[in-house]
């Protein structure tokens, strides 16, 4: 509020001093008709009729002048009253008014004090859209004349409108302004637009022009950093700190290059030097910027603690940076808070909307395995096509596409916050991006195959089959869930159903195995092992179930798809089974069947909802059966009945008991991957509850607290390693598949022995003691070993191609260096 009554005050300094000026006339009192007394006229409205009449009859030049800037000056003051009544739009009104009653020619003075802060006198009242109008219109009005155009280009850039900024910046310099401020200003609105090339050339043209320019080599240094050349960067800043030595930006900026570079004490030596220059240790505790480079190279560099604490700080300083609540939702991700990086990424939305927030909101429901959660934060992200790969919208001007998400997102992170490397691991990349590839063209598949009618090619399944592929393999911990979720998603899109039918057996086989880890199931992550082995079971049979029935194998669906029912028991999920069962049964001619299980299935819609599409379905069922909808509602009614009545029978004809806490023999003697307290616990939810846990907050605060207590050092599993011991079997099939039994590899007689590295506390030196291998690998790990036993077979393994390179170091031609030796005149 404080600027904001100081710029006012100085917009409405021109009248007062003209009425100033009136006042102290010779004359004492104004001659009727005179310039004098049209200025002393106080109501701005009536001064601007008493000038309007003043100028029919004046002939002297100098006067005239005043006349015409005194009247742009009154509307300014009207308009500002209308601001300050909160009526915007008489307000603009007013300042449009203002601006075109500009004389042909003012004077640079006018231009500075009046003119160019009427849209600043808008923009800091919150109205920046409006403000940026007003700034066009001016832009329009000096169209040749550079200083002017520059004035308001730099206007642009305090608003942060680089698009505007760079247009009237570069309309300055054709019209003849060419000043090192000019070039500055105008690298600094690429910079803010994302053109990062563009802007390295202008920093060196202004460099070029004034060697001695006060800001261009700290800022040229930045870009520098932004790219991963800190050699180059940290020669800048230092000169920049021979032009001003008390530069505390350019300590900072050489402190970030050496912690980017792994040297934590030239880091801290640097921002102590910054730190003594203002004597006060605010100059970095109180730096947003800093604090929030901070976390993210902390984070790079895995150091957990002090990424929060930089995090934090930043965000005590203003809650509102986007790019704060990104890192501070980094460092959650980091620690396993899921909870807390929502709610992060969240308080961000109001203030800000760019790719790079909305990606790591789709990151977030990845690590939690929300797929189509990812998939619809993505989309508001990026988008994919087969044919132009990832393309988005930058800055809100500038298209790009790319190759893969790094690319795509880099000039983000690296404009905004100087980041040379993406906060996001490759591995997350390519997990995002083999996700989308497979939503798009099972999109594109489905609307080919049912809505233009055309058949799918082997090209297109193969293709299909190839990302969902990269998916599934992508990553060894959670394979199994991942393959779950492709044939889930095959299923009901009603596409490749071979594969989805091969993708949910391979998933039932290793149900047990996938389930054992505590929270596992990530959308239940307080169940029970019996819990998360239903749920677990019920889905990849579902998914089963539904793959046969779109292929035509209606028999095989009913029995398979009745397996799901049971597993489910009374799970809420079940009631989706329960329908496609019925479906299925319908399908057969087994019509008074089908009605009791789809009534069994039927959930009412919300309230929200204005259709019952599963109630037209019953009544169009149940009046072809009984030839009247008399007793459809008492049957309704006692739905919950009979759907326990189809569960209970279905659970005796496949030997599943449903109980709470308690699981079939055969279960127990399958696997000992649980722990014992799982096997007779009860479960933490209810299962017999007819609401499942949708409050995704709830769910991410318990999932979040479940992995903290599992944050222990887990082996890795080579990624050469396959998941499938026939990748090439895999495939779409036409006729009913073969799927060839698999066999563990048999396990050596004795646990192999490696030589590990433990301290010896007696002789102070570090001895070399024998450990059993598998004494090194935590639980979640030797799940998933097992997982790639349980999946290989004696066969022939088909080679998997080798681990694609390391993508290699920047080494983008620089457009200017600072040479080693300076140039004479610095």
């Amino acid at each position: 509020m404080k600027i904001k009554a100081i710029v006012i005050g100085i917009l409405l300094c021109a009248p007062f001093a003209v009425n100033w000026a009136a006042a102290q006339s010779p004359s004492g009192t104004p001659a009727p008709g005179s310039i004098e007394a049209a200025l002393a006229v106080e109501d701005p409205a009536e001064r601007i009729a008493a000038l309007r009449k003043f100028l029919k009859n004046n002939i002297i030049p100098e006067q005239t002048q005043t006349a015409q800037e005194a009247i742009v000056a009154s509307w300014a003051q009207i308009a500002d009253s209308h601001l300050n009544n909160n009526d915007i739009e008489k307000a603009v009104t007013a300042f449009r008014d203002s601006i075109g009653s500009l004389p042909e020619n003012i004077t640079d003075t006018f231009f500075n004090d009046t003119v160019i802060r009427i849209p600043l006198a808008v923009s800091v009242r919150g109205y920046r859209n409006e403000a940026i109008l007003l700034a066009r219109r001016l832009e329009a009005r000096f169209p040749q004349e550079g200083k002017r155009l520059a004035a308001i280009g730099e206007f642009y850039m305090t608003i942060e409108a680089p698009a505007d900024a760079i247009r009237a910046l570069e309309n300055a310099g054709k019209a003849g302004e060419n000043t090192a401020m000019l070039h500055r200003a105008l690298g600094a609105a690429y910079r803010i637009g994302l053109r990062l090339d563009d802007a390295i050339a202008e920093y060196q043209q202004a460099i070029q022009i004034d060697p001695l320019e006060k800001r261009a080599y700290y800022e040229l240094g930045n870009l520098y950093r932004a790219y991963g050349a800190y050699d180059d960067a940290l020669k800048l800043y230092r000169k920049q700190l021979e032009i001003e030595p008390k530069h505390t930006s350019s300590y900072k900026g050489i402190a970030l290059a050496h912690l980017a570079m792994g040297d934590e004490e030239k880091a801290t030596a640097a921002l102590n030097q910054a730190r003594d220059i203002r004597g006060a240790s605010e100059e970095l505790t109180q730096d947003l910027y800093l604090q929030t480079q901070l976390a993210f190279l902390y984070l790079q560099r895995n150091n957990l603690l002090q990424a929060r604490k930089a995090a934090e700080a930043a965000l005590l300083i203003e809650p509102r940076y986007a790019w704060a609540r990104i890192a501070t939702a980094e460092v959650d991700l980091a620690e396993g808070k899921f909870f807390d990086a929502e709610r992060n990424l969240l308080a961000a939305r109001p203030y800000a909307s760019f790719p790079s927030l909305n990606f790591t909101f789709g990151k977030l429901y990845l690590a939690v395995e929300d797929f189509n959660g990812a998939i619809e934060q993505f989309a508001t992200a990026f988008q994919f096509s087969p044919t132009m790969g990832f393309t988005t919208r930058l800055g809100g001007s500038m298209d790009v596409e790319a190759g893969n998400l790094a690319d795509l997102l880099a000039r983000e992170h690296r404009a905004a916050i100087y980041l040379a490397e993406s906060p996001t691991k490759a591995e997350s990349f390519r997990i995002a991006e083999s996700l989308v590839r497979f939503d798009v063209r099972l999109r594109l598949l489905r609307e080919q195959i049912f809505t233009a009618q055309r058949p799918a090619t082997r090209q297109q399944l193969e293709e299909l089959d190839k990302e969902a592929m990269d998916f599934i393999e992508i990553e060894n911990l959670r394979r199994s869930f991942r393959s779950l979720y492709i044939a889930q998603r095959l299923a009901l899109a009603g596409v490749s159903t071979g594969t989805a039918t091969e993708l949910a057996d391979i998933a039932l086989g290793l149900a047990d195995i996938a389930v054992g880890p505590e929270g596992s199931i990530r959308d239940y992550p307080n169940y029970d092992f019996q819990g998360r082995l239903n749920i677990f079971r019920g889905r990849a049979l579902d998914a089963k179930g539904w793959a046969l029935f779109k292929s035509g194998r209606n028999e095989e669906a009913v029995d398979v798809l009745s397996q799901a029912v049971a597993a489910y028991g009374s799970h809420v999920e079940g009631k989706k089974a329960l329908w496609h069962l019925a479906t299925a049964r319908e399908t057969l001619g087994a019509t008074s069947e089908a009605l009791n299980l789809y009534i069994a299935g039927y959930e009412p819609p919300s309230e929200k909802s204005s259709s019952d599409i599963g109630r037209a379905v019953i009544e169009v069922l149940y009046r072809k059966v009984n030839g009247s909808l008399d007793g459809l509602e008492q049957r309704l009614s006692m739905r919950e009945a009979t759907s326990n009545e189809v569960i209970s029978t279905l659970s005796q004809k496949y030997g599943v008991q449903n109980a709470a806490g308690t699981r079939s023999q055969s279960v127990s003697q399958q696997t000992n991957s649980a722990p014992e307290s799982d096997k007779t616990s009860a479960l933490k939810l209810d299962l017999s509850s007819s609401a499942p846990p949708t409050d995704r907050s709830r769910q991410l605060r318990d999932l979040s607290s479940i992995i903290a207590s599992e944050k222990t050092s887990r082996a890795t599993v080579s990624p050469t390693d396959p998941m499938f011991a026939r990748r090439e079997a895999i495939r779409p099939q036409p006729a009913t598949p073969e799927i060839t039994p698999v066999k563990p590899e048999p396990t050596p007689a004795s646990p192999v022995k490696i030589p590990v590295l433990l301290p010896d506390f007696n002789a102070g030196q570090a001895a070399s003691i024998p450990l059993p291998l598998l004494a090194l690998f935590s639980q979640p790990a030797l799940s998933s070993q097992v997982e790639e036993l349980a999946l290989r077979t004696n066969a022939n393994l088909i080679p998997q191609p080798p681990d694609p390179p390391k993508p290699a170091l920047h080494t983008r031609k620089r457009r200017v260096t600072v040479p080693d030796d300076p140039p004479e005149n610095l």
